[in-house]
């Protein structure tokens, strides 16, 4: 990356209004971890071409990496307003309106952008991934297989054709479309292979074929280096992890969801999938080591160890006896995520089940005054307040 810099640099001082060497050097930066300064070369780029749609979306992109989604926002509306008929401005638009859950002008710009190009197979996929939370599923089928006749062997296509047609439990074609998704990917595309593998593996679970159901989760497992899957893809339907059986490490020790992370498309996935198999067959010490497995790999992929992880193994042990235990994951999990309300929750109902009750009350007071509130941080202080009795508060929590 330093050498990247370097040569991006060069480049800039050889011709510092070519657009093209900003971006560049900005995208050196942000590999480097340097996001400051990837929007400052953002920036310059656009101040040198106010007409380039890419430099208008790196920039918007940027934003976003810094948090500010509302300036963002408003740079993917210049860039489409200037320029109506790029397909990939409109791509742009139509997964920030996603984002902000605004699912009819997401749509608009979904339809735009297939209308600009209608060789484009990723719009097909956004749109499908889109609908499909609305249960439109016969028309989400009809996009995705037209993608697939676009491109025949697009691995975003058949990823989220396969979490269509299992989710209607038609397994043999959910089967052939996550296959489809692993021929069609690079080896390197592990991002896609992993989410394919991990697919194969939940349906042949429900099918009650569990040698192969955890052969697939061992390939997801020894996949080294796990790479971001493509933007369709990423935004493909929500496969929850709750199959046949308890799915314990789905949930908080209240019983909350955990949404502090989406680990159905992460490097623990096929970890936490294991374990859950392994739950079923009655294995406990298989399962704290399959965890144990996936709090190294989270720790070795990432700045923190994944928060679900956590939230699993505090539940393992919680529901085995070994409350201490439980409270040493949570109190670690909070460490790591100061300010999720949720986790916090989570961590005051073990303190008041472990008998810790004024250490608890100051855990709910931190879990209420939580910088990042969340519905799912809401139902589990809801939780925690029904265990205390206090059934109203409970009650305007969930509201």
């Amino acid at each position: 990356i330093e050498e990247a810099l370097a040569a991006f640099g060069h480049a800039v001082k050889l011709d510092g209004w070519w657009p093209g060497a900003r971006l560049a050097f900005a995208r050196g930066y942000a590999e480097g971890g340097d996001q400051a300064g990837a929007l400052a070369e953002y920036q310059r780029a656009v101040e040198i071409a106010p007409g380039s749609v890419e430099a208008q979306l790196a920039l918007a992109g940027g934003l976003e990496e810094q948090g500010d989604g509302e300036q963002a926002l408003e740079i993917y509306q210049t860039a489409v307003q200037a320029h109506p008929g790029s397909a990939v401005a409109n791509l742009a638009l139509a997964r920030a309106w996603q984002d902000r859950g605004r699912s009819d002008l997401a749509e608009e710009s979904y339809r735009q952008a297939m209308a600009m190009v209608p060789g484009d197979a990723e719009a097909y996929v956004g749109l499908a991934n889109l609908i499909v939370r609305q249960a439109r599923y016969d028309e989400a089928e009809t996009l995705l297989r037209e993608a697939l006749r676009i491109d025949h062997g697009n691995p975003a296509a058949y990823l989220s054709l396969g979490d269509l047609l299992a989710r209607q439990a038609r397994h043999a074609e959910a089967l052939d479309a996550y296959e489809g998704a692993i021929k069609g990917s690079a080896e390197d595309a592990t991002g896609v292979l992993l989410t394919a593998y991990t697919g194969l593996a939940r349906i042949y679970r429900n099918l009650g074929e569990i040698e192969q159901a955890e052969e697939n989760l061992r390939e997801a497992m020894a996949l080294e280096q796990v790479i971001p899957a493509p933007e369709a893809v990423a935004s493909a339907p929500d496969t929850a992890l709750a199959v046949a059986g308890t799915s314990f490490t789905a949930t908080t020790v209240t019983g909350a969801q955990v949404a502090s992370e989406d680990v159905t498309a992460s490097p623990i996935a096929p970890f936490l999938q294991l374990a859950d198999l392994y739950e079923e067959q009655n294995r406990p010490d298989d399962v704290e080591q399959t965890l144990l497995s996936a709090l190294e790999r989270g720790g070795r992929e990432a700045a923190q160890p994944g928060l679900a992880v956590r939230q699993a193994l505090a539940r393992f042990y919680q529901y085995r006896g070994h409350g201490d235990k439980a409270l040493a994951q949570l109190r670690l999990a909070v460490e790591e995520n100061p300010e999720s309300m949720a986790v916090l929750a989570s961590y005051a109902a073990q303190l008041r089940l472990s008998g810790r009750e004024e250490l608890a009350k100051e855990a709910y007071r931190q879990a209420e005054a939580a910088a990042e509130p969340s519905g799912p941080g809401y139902g589990a202080l809801a939780a925690a307040r029904q265990v205390l009795g206090q059934d109203e508060e409970a009650a305007a929590l969930l509201d």
